[in-house]
């Protein structure tokens, strides 16, 4: 016997890709925090500007990934299409951040090694997010469910070739 599906009663997709939003952007800022406790230690006082340049990061890549579509839900199982994106915007938002702190005279209050731990934190947690929705996305298709029921009502030629349409694009 099958159990019957649990459902918020929400678009299921909108679900998933607001979860990958969010998860987005609080990678960004905790990659961030744990970048400078690596390299000035956790214990070791934060100045201003390192929050504020989290958070100018987390604003430009939500804006970044959302333009750079990578928060439609057919290609979230494209795994390639998602890490070079991602790839993509991720170096956009960093190269975004160098030039906002150099034109704005700042560029030497920020550790450079600071940066590249920041920039490889998060691009690798960024990148696993994707495989693993990705592979969230497959399961919870082979399970039936993140699948659209359709009647097909008339039993005339094109209704018999919509239902093979469907048929063979499920297989």
């Amino acid at each position: 016997m099958q159990l019957p599906r649990i459902s918020l009663g929400i678009d299921d997709q909108r679900v998933i890709t607001g979860a990958l939003r969010i998860l987005d952007l609080l990678i960004v800022a905790a990659t961030g925090y744990v970048a400078y406790g690596i390299y000035h230690g956790f214990t070791a006082y934060m100045p201003d500007h390192y929050p504020i340049a989290i958070a100018l990061g987390i604003l430009i890549t939500a804006n970044f990934m959302h333009f750079g579509k990578l928060y439609k839900f057919v290609d979230l199982q494209k795994i390639t299409t998602q890490i070079g994106t991602l790839s993509a915007c991720w170096v956009a938002v960093m190269v975004s951040l160098v030039l906002i702190a150099y034109f704005g005279k700042v560029s030497s209050n920020f550790s450079r090694a600071w940066a590249t731990y920041w920039f490889i934190a998060a691009y690798i947690s960024l990148s696993c997010i994707r495989i693993f929705a990705s592979i969230l996305i497959k399961q919870l298709r082979e399970k039936g469910q993140l699948t659209y029921n359709v009647i097909v009502v008339g039993a005339g030629e094109l209704g018999e070739r919509l239902v093979r349409h469907l048929e063979n694009r499920k297989a």
